[in-house]
């Protein structure tokens, strides 16, 4: 079947938030003359001062919200959002408004959605057929989930904007260790730090940006200790629909998911991913996963009838993939480990394939997707870096 039969639902989308913000001062009232452009963080903690940029206005929640048009992003804590309905309705304006709106302190992309009544969502042509539908991220139709499927992770961090542009969508789970690899507190510094990285990824070309470009999120899992990153797992996905089957009852999907992991500092190294693709529906099957299991590169992910989809990537050291497929779970599950003496982070990315059929007789499917790596140290296992998150997709 020719590879032009295949639909991309890509999330092509350009970078527009900028900064001018003048204000350094700590907990300090928004100067009153000329409009700012930049970050108001909101908290209840004191902010160490070399996070402290002019581009960021601090500020103690209050009665008192800031001017909506001062700011170009507004982060507060999920708490304060819960206990404060005149809160949240300013932020739900501010979504309409175009702003970015980030909600940290620990939250799943669903209870993002119910606080301020927004889906995490991306509006992808389907040129076709003439249509706009959704793509979404979220903890799926709770009702109706299949048994067995792992919770989604609590972010600590979730943004969103409605605008059209780049990394619209930002979701990080931050674990910060101990020199024993047992979790403390992540402080509202290391998020501060967290969300201008992630502005700043917004504003520039990266490694991270061109990797795929047509994908809008930014989700990543950071391992921290006592608040230095020290590595961290980087997400992104494509997702395909084929438009030209014949079956009469189901409709068939793929995702194409694309792990990056990256060493950021200290003497741990990652020595295994593991990635599992669950369908989150029992009304849907699991058609097939790609690359097999296989010792050497390149490695080649293909789908048969009633695909054309077909890619291959290669990765530095040729990792062992071993994959288990289980269509009576619908389940995929990849484990991938590197050769003797090697690590797994570096400037190559893993691309891993699932598809699946689902049934047209309702307006909704998706697939959950996990990865988890270990992270050793010369001489043992020193912690874990896991995500579990649904891409749901509506008719």
């Amino acid at each position: 079947m020719s590879k032009g039969k295949v639909k991309l639902f890509g999330l092509s989308l350009a970078a527009s938030l900028m900064f001018s913000v003048t204000s350094s001062s700590l907990y300090a009232a928004p100067a009153p003359v000329e409009p700012k452009e930049g970050l108001f963080f909101a908290t209840t903690e004191e902010i160490s001062k070399n996070v402290v940029q002019s581009n960021i206005a601090l500020e103690k929640p209050s009665s008192n919200l800031p001017n909506l048009n001062d700011y170009s992003s507004f982060a507060y804590e999920v708490k304060e959002v819960e206990s404060n309905p005149e809160l949240r309705s300013f932020l739900q304006k501010a979504l309409q408004d175009g702003k970015k709106v980030y909600l940290y302190g620990g939250l799943t992309p669903g209870k993002y959605e119910d606080l301020l009544n927004q889906p995490l969502e991306f509006k992808v042509s389907n040129e076709a057929e003439g249509e706009v539908r959704s793509l979404v991220i979220n903890d799926g139709q709770q009702n109706e989930l299949k048994s067995g499927l792992k919770e989604t992770t609590e972010q600590e961090i979730v943004g969103y904007t409605l605008e059209d542009q780049d990394y619209k969508l930002f979701m990080l789970n931050y674990q910060n260790m101990d020199e024993n690899g047992n979790e403390i507190p992540t402080d509202a510094s290391i998020i501060l730090k967290q969300i201008v990285n992630h502005e700043e990824r917004v504003n520039q070309i990266t490694p991270f940006a061109t990797i795929v470009k047509s994908n809008a999120a930014d989700i990543r899992t950071v391992g921290g200790l006592y608040g230095q990153d020290s590595g961290e797992m980087v997400t992104q996905w494509l997702l395909y629909k084929e438009n030209n089957e014949s079956d009469p009852k189901f409709d068939y999907f793929a995702v194409k998911d694309i792990i990056r992991i990256n060493k950021l500092g200290g003497s741990t190294n990652s020595k295994k991913l593991t990635v599992t693709h669950d369908i989150l529906y029992a009304k849907d099957d699991l058609y097939s996963a790609s690359p097999k299991t296989s010792s050497s590169g390149p490695y080649t992910v293909s789908f048969a009838y009633p695909w054309g989809i077909e890619w291959s990537f290669t990765y530095d050291g040729n990792p062992s993939i071993a994959l288990t497929e289980n269509t009576s779970t619908d389940t995929a599950k990849w484990v991938i480990t590197p050769g003797f003496l090697k690590n797994l982070q570096g400037s190559d990315t893993i691309e891993l394939g699932s598809s699946w059929k689902a049934n047209q007789a309702y307006t909704y499917t998706g697939v959950q997707i996990s990865h988890a790596t270990e992270w050793h140290s010369a001489v043992q296992k020193m912690f874990d870096l896991s995500n579990t998150f649904n891409v749901g997709y509506n008719w």
